[in-house]
């Protein structure tokens, strides 16, 4: 049975340019080319820019059943602090409840979506200290926040590991 509404099929172009938002008391300039196809958001070209961090990233959006992205980020240079406040501006949430209602029926709980980014940079700032060589896998999901794996050269050696970051914490 149909509904008798319309149906977006596709999108030849979509165009945002020099956008700014706020992230965790960090500017964030925005701008994207891509295109839509059905469900899929086709990310020709995406940059960011705050403080010290200029990114350009590529990729597939997957719109359903939930948000789920696969980036591949490039930069010259990226300020972990600034990468978080991205990270987090766009990461998708849950969907919140109402108080005094009870838990959704098991089998119905929609998961947050989820942003995939293979990162990497030639020079990097984490905390203060300034870093060479800058690798990761960031997934952002929820309240979560997780490079994993990270790794980095500074002091004359390598940093291979894990970063996870509560985005629900304000002091970060």
């Amino acid at each position: 049975a149909s509904s008798g509404g319309v149906q977006l099929v596709s999108v030849k172009s979509i165009a945002l340019h020099n956008i700014t938002i706020a992230s965790r008391g960090r500017q964030v300039t925005i701008s994207a080319d891509s295109s839509l196809s059905s469900t899929h958001l086709n990310l020709d070209t995406f940059t960011a820019t705050s403080g010290a961090t200029s990114m350009t990233a590529s990729g597939l959006v997957q719109l359903e059943p939930r948000l789920d992205a696969q980036l591949k980020v490039l930069a010259n240079q990226i300020d972990v602090d600034d990468l978080v406040a991205l990270a987090d501006a766009f990461s998708p949430r849950a969907a919140a409840t109402r108080a005094g209602q009870p838990p959704a029926a098991a089998g119905s709980l929609q998961l947050p979506g989820r942003i995939v980014a293979r990162i990497s940079a030639e020079k990097g700032r984490a905390s203060g200290v300034d870093v060479q060589q800058f690798a990761a896998t960031l997934v952002a999901q929820g309240n979560r926040i997780t490079l994993s794996p990270v790794s980095f050269q500074l002091f004359d050696g390598t940093y291979h590991g894990t970063i996870d970051i509560d985005a629900r914490a304000t002091d970060l």
